[in-house]
Formats: C-alpha cells, sequence, structure tokens
C-alpha cells in the first residue's frame, strides 16, 4: 500500500504500510506550530515509523537518511503524474 495524504495547507505526504514521510516540519494543519523554521543542523522533515510509533511521536529522518530518499523521490514521481 503506498498512499499521498494532503493537509489543509496544501503539504503532501507518503505513507506506506509502515511508514509516514513527511517532507517538512511542523503540524501542517489545526495544530501549533503548523510551519516552523527548523533550526541548522536539525531534521527537515518527518518520518514515522508507524508501527511502532502510531502517535508520531519520534522521527526517524536523520537516523534512516536512504529511506528519506526512496520516499521523496517516490512522492515527487507520484506527485508530477
Amino acid at each position: 500500500m503506498v498512499a499521498i495524504q494532503h493537509s489543509i495547507d496544501g503539504t503532501f505526504a507518503l505513507r506506506t504500510e509502515r511508514f509516514k514521510l513527511i517532507p517538512s516540519i511542523g503540524s501542517h494543519g489545526f495544530w501549533i506550530p503548523r510551519r516552523p523554521k527548523p533550526l541548522p543542523g536539525a531534521t527537515k522533515g518527518q518520518l514515522y515509523d508507524m508501527r511502532k510509533d502510531p502517535g508520531e511521536s519520534k522521527t526517524l529522518w536523520l537516523e534512516r537518511p536512504g529511506l528519506v530518499k526512496r520516499m521523496l523521490a517516490e512522492l515527487e514521481r507520484l506527485k508530477s503524474n
């Protein structure tokens, strides 16, 4: 399963059976902060293991760079079609 999710502010996310990738930080919805500025050296996006962390409390963006790269490419491919 692969799905694209879309927030109220136009941000896209990619969801697989296990992972959810959001290519930016913030909630992009009703919660604050909606679109914070990333701190130097901090994560520029969000990656969650939805099996182990369904509450999306710990991003794996910096820990799984290969997966982030593949999922970003897939998200861009799907958005362009």
